[in-house]
Formats: C-alpha cells, sequence, structure tokens
C-alpha cells in the first residue's frame, strides 16, 4: 500500500505552499544576522531580504535553496539604531513573503569575560543564595521533627505550583514556534525525564545497599535536588534568554522572581534532612546539585537562543519536578498519611506560598 500510494502524484492535485520561520536576529556591528528555517514540506527558495519594507542586499549561507527543516543564515549589512523596532522580511521565489517584528534592537551578546562573570554571578544569585537561604531553616525544622508529614506535605504544594505554573509558560513557548509537534514533544520529554528519574532512584537505592527505612530521607532529597536541578537550568535558559533578545524588563522579573521561588525550592530540599544528622559535606553536595544549573542554564540562554532548546530544556525540569511530587506521595501514601489533616493543610499552603511568591513582583 506504500509503494502503491507513492507513485500517485497527489502533489499534482494542488500547490504546496512554502512555510519558513525566522528563528533568530542578531544585531551586529553594521550587520543584521537573520537564522532561517524551512518547515514547510517543499523547499524554498528565498530572493528577497528587506528591512522596514525596503529591500537590502543580502548574502545567504549555505544557500538560498533550503530543504525541509534546513536552516540558512542571512547577513544583511544595515547601519541599524539600538532601541528603534525593525520589521524584518524574507520573500520566496514564488511572492510569499515571511516577517518578525522587532519591537527594540539590541546589541547581540558577544562571549567576553566581562559578560561570562556577569551571567555566572547572576546564575549565583538566582540559584545558590536563595537554596542557602531555604536550608537554612533545617535546624528549626528538626526541631519540629513530629511534623514531618506536614513538611513533605509542603513540599508538594511548593513543587506542584511549580509544574502547573512552568507548564503554562511551556505550552504558550510552544505556541510561538511548532517545528516538531511541540505539545507531543513536550509530553515526550517529560514521560522520559520521569522514567529515567526513576530508574536513576532504584539505582542510587541499590548502591546504597542498606534498608529503605534507613537511606530514604537521604535519597528523597538527593532526588528532590536533581529535580530542582533540572527545574533550575531551564529557569536559567528562560532568563538567559530573556538577556540575549534585550528585554531586560522580562529578564529583571524573572530574576527576582526565581530567587524568590528558589528560597521555597531551599525548604523543600532541607525537609527529608529532618530525619537524618546534619553533615555539612551532603548539604553542599545537595546545593550544588540542586544550585549551580542555574549557572549553565543563564550561560546557554545568554548565548544562543533556540525555541526548540528552550522547550526541550524546560520540559526535563518540569518532569523532574514531577518524579519528585509522585515520590514523596507514594511515601505519604505508604505510611497512611495521604489524607491526614496535616497533609491537606501542608500542600494547600505550599500552593499559597508560590502563589504570593509569584505575584508580589
Amino acid at each position: 500500500m506504500v509503494l502503491y500510494f507513492n507513485n500517485i502524484s497527489i502533489m499534482k492535485l494542488g500547490t504546496p505552499l512554502p512555510q519558513i520561520t525566522i528563528e533568530k536576529v542578531n544585531f551586529l556591528d553594521s550587520e543584521i544576522l537573520i537564522t532561517v528555517r524551512n518547515i514547510g514540506h517543499v523547499p524554498i527558495n528565498i530572493v528577497i531580504a528587506d528591512v522596514n519594507d525596503r529591500i537590502q542586499p543580502a548574502i545567504i549561507e549555505p544557500s538560498r535553496n533550503l530543504e525541509r527543516f534546513a536552516t540558512a543564515l542571512v547577513h544583511i549589512p544595515f547601519e541599524w539604531d539600538e532601541s528603534k523596532p525593525y520589521v524584518i522580511g524574507l520573500t520566496t521565489e514564488n511572492g510569499i513573503r515571511f516577517e518578525k517584528e522587532i519591537k527594540s534592537a539590541f546589541p547581540s551578546l558577544h562571549p567576553s569575560l566581562d559578560i561570562i562573570l556577569l551571567l555566572i554571578s547572576l546564575g549565583v544569585y538566582v540559584g545558590i543564595f536563595p537554596i542557602i537561604i531555604g536550608l537554612s531553616w533545617l535546624p528549626l525544622m528538626k526541631q519540629l521533627e513530629q511534623k514531618y508529614d506536614f513538611f513533605l506535605s509542603l513540599t508538594v504544594g511548593l513543587l506542584l505550583f511549580i509544574v502547573v505554573d512552568t507548564s503554562i509558560e511551556l505550552f504558550d513557548l510552544s505556541a510561538t514556534l511548532d517545528i516538531f509537534n511541540n505539545q507531543m514533544l513536550i509530553l515526550t520529554i517529560i514521560l522520559l525525564t520521569i522514567f529515567g528519574l526513576y530508574h536513576l532512584d532504584h539505582k542510587i537505592m541499590h548502591i546504597y545497599n542498606n534498608k529503605r527505612s534507613k537511606t530514604m530521607p537521604i535519597v528523597m532529597g538527593l532526588m528532590i535536588s536533581i529535580g530542582i536541578g533540572f527545574h533550575n537550568f531551564g529557569e536559567g535558559v528562560m532568563i538567559g534568554t530573556s538577556i540575549n533578545l534585550g528585554e531586560l524588563a522580562l529578564g529583571s522579573f524573572l530574576i527576582i522572581g526565581f530567587a524568590l521561588h528558589n528560597i521555597t525550592e531551599g525548604v523543600a530540599i532541607a525537609t527529608p534532612l529532618t530525619k537524618e544528622k546534619i553533615m555539612l559535606k551532603n548539604i553542599l553536595i545537595l546545593l550544588l546539585i540542586s544550585g549551580t544549573p542555574t549557572i549553565f542554564g543563564i550561560l546557554i540562554g545568554g548565548f544562543t537562543n533556540s525555541v526548540v532548546g528552550n522547550i526541550i530544556f524546560i520540559s526535563l525540569g518540569v518532569g523532574s519536578i514531577i518524579y519528585v511530587i509522585l515520590t514523596i506521595t507514594k511515601w505519604l501514601y505508604k505510611h497512611n498519611l495521604i489524607m491526614h489533616q496535616n497533609v491537606m493543610i501542608g500542600i494547600s499552603l505550599g500552593m499559597c506560598v508560590m502563589y504570593l511568591t509569584s505575584i508580589v513582583i
């Protein structure tokens, strides 16, 4: 049937329309650099480039002809002005024009020691310091060890809000550029992340080679740190991307907002440790696992700008947080605490805290 259908020239029944997307626009010295991708089903040939409806000379690398999913760089020599709006247009050989609006031109970031140090300092501010503040509650939480189920459920509430909030942003992001069936890509990555962390969890339990009751607190703390680390990596990519695009107001909002959220993430990491003897080495390891991915995320987002990459990274974070929620919920259910009053209050309070931190900015 496949061979038979392949011999039917269905393309003769209509005219396939080209479809391209302008993925990125970089403003360099006396030049505008455009990254374009063919997301249609037929090859295309770009023949005209324009800026603000004025045709400009352009150099297209590696070729003007793009096969499906192929990308090209369009170099337009142009003396642009910072902070001014521009509309970039590309026209194919059959006369169809595609455009991208830039509300405010901003010089693209170039890797340099000063810029790298600045982005690293932002990563420390967003990913390290807030988690340290959250972990500082550990001594007080150990004194309230009888409320262990409450703190675990509080963690579930905190993480549940993060999952819902991030998922909404993730699907909004996927709607801006649908190349690889982004919605299904998101769900696939989330499921693969959950299965992967499940396998990693069992490997860690096997390495400890002790009774589960003794290893559960530290393993749970480690898995929460890994999950939050993936999530913070996605947060870092979002911050770096906003800086890369010159959206300084959005970048400032994300930096302050994520910093506040990460304080509660420090509390989430500290919760399982209330049943363990406090060891500075263990706390430092969990801090590095959960906090340092923010730095790498900001560096990647600051010097690259890929919508598909952002979707993949943020989906990894959502999947890891979901697995942490499932792990804690399983423990509460195993100990017949899932419907306990403390658990209900803890989940509700956790979501309320996250909601308040999301609107105070």
